[in-house]
């Protein structure tokens, strides 16, 4: 009884095995328009070597070509490999055209089936059915890309320097993705890039470099003057940051250069120039001036003038009446009496230190006769 069971279980497994290697592979799908070609293909591993044939069944397909790695031979409907010295993947590739006259939705089975050499020696068997079917034709959308070529068009017409930086990256941003656009085939994306882009252009904020340009103009009225003051080296560097920002993009250092330079205008103006009315006034006060000096030289021609002349009398007091002349006077006595009082006193004081300087080395009895002996 169990040999009956042991022999049931093997053929069973062989029967299996027999019908892994016999039973065709799934069928595979593909699809074409008329007049495309559609590709098929059934791989084949862990063997030495195949050959096979293809058949076609169904009016879809009006002609198709085989491809085999290390392809010995092929024919119109089969092929034959070289066999391997170790097992590989072989793929059979069929390349098919679908019929010019076939209709919509007929369909074409490709059949790829043959032997395979095992690594013992042993043959076994593959097939692969591929089902082809005839599709309808995508309909040909037209793409309508003028409006967005147009915006493109305008927005390479800008130029950068006459706008701010920010709205310029916006701009140049949706102008970038509208060139990519170009090639778009859904009309949504290409009618939203051409909204974005037109959108983009309008909202550039564009550079006022009005009171800047006013300020160098001012400016270069002053150039006649230089000096080394101060107020003129600042209006200097006033003149040459303007220069730079007229290719800023930025406003505000656009406005803050302007009125930096319209301050260091006035500051020099004031110093190197009167102003106009200042001028006038005193024109017209100089001739004011000459005219009351005409008139004046005309009055003292003709109006006489009476002279008084005084002749002198012989003075009643002394010659000189001033009391200070009398102090002086004093004064001069005064001083003459001291300077003799000093003199006397430093004669008398000399006079007594040389009385006073008096030999005090004692005598002594000394006679010549006491040498001689």
């Amino acid at each position: 009884m169990k040999r009956f069971y042991k022999a049931l279980i093997l053929v069973l497994v062989l029967s299996l095995a027999f019908c892994a290697l016999c039973l065709p592979v799934s069928a595979a799908s593909a699809s074409g328009q008329r007049g495309a070609t559609v590709t098929v293909s059934t791989a084949v591993s862990g063997v030495m070597g195949i050959n096979g044939k293809i058949s076609v069944s169904g009016n879809a397909i009006s002609s198709y070509t085989i491809s085999v790695t290390d392809a010995m031979s092929t024919g119109t409907d089969s092929f034959f490999t070289v066999t391997s010295v170790a097992p590989k993947t072989y793929v059979v590739t069929v390349k098919c055209t679908i019929s010019s006259s076939a209709n919509i939705g007929d369909t074409a089975t490709v059949t790829i089936s043959g032997d395979k050499v095992m690594q013992d020696g042993s043959m076994g068997t593959f097939s692969e059915a591929h089902l082809v079917t005839v599709a309808a034709a995508t309909p040909v959308v037209t793409i309508d890309y003028s409006k967005l070529s147009e915006q493109i068009k305008i927005a390479n017409e800008l130029n950068k320097n006459d706008y701010t930086a920010e709205s310029w990256e916006a701009m140049l941003a949706a102008l970038n993705e509208a060139r990519a656009n170009l090639k778009s085939t859904s009309q949504v994306r290409v009618d939203a890039s051409t909204n974005k882009l037109r959108t983009a252009i309008a909202s550039l904020v564009k550079l006022d470099r009005t009171k800047l340009l006013q300020a160098i103009d001012e400016a270069g009225k002053l150039f006649v003057k230089n000096d080394d003051t101060k107020a003129w080296k600042d209006f200097v560097d006033a003149v040459n940051t303007a220069n730079e920002m007229l290719t800023s993009n930025v406003q505000k250092d656009i406005d803050d250069a302007a009125n930096a330079l319209l301050s260091a205008v006035a500051a020099l103006t004031e110093i190197v120039n009167r102003p106009p009315e200042t001028v006038e006034k005193i024109v017209e006060v100089t001739k004011e001036v000459e005219k009351i000096v005409e008139v004046t030289k005309e009055v003292i021609v003709e109006v006489p003038v009476e002279v008084t002349v005084e002749v002198p009398t012989e003075p009643t007091e002394p010659f000189c009446n001033k009391t200070s002349h009398n102090v002086w006077l004093v004064l001069l006595i005064i001083s003459a009496v001291i300077n003799v009082a000093f003199i006397v006193l430093t004669v008398v004081y000399f006079i007594r230190k040389k009385n006073n300087h008096k030999d005090t080395t004692p005598l002594v009895n000394y006679s010549i006769e006491e040498d001689n002996k």
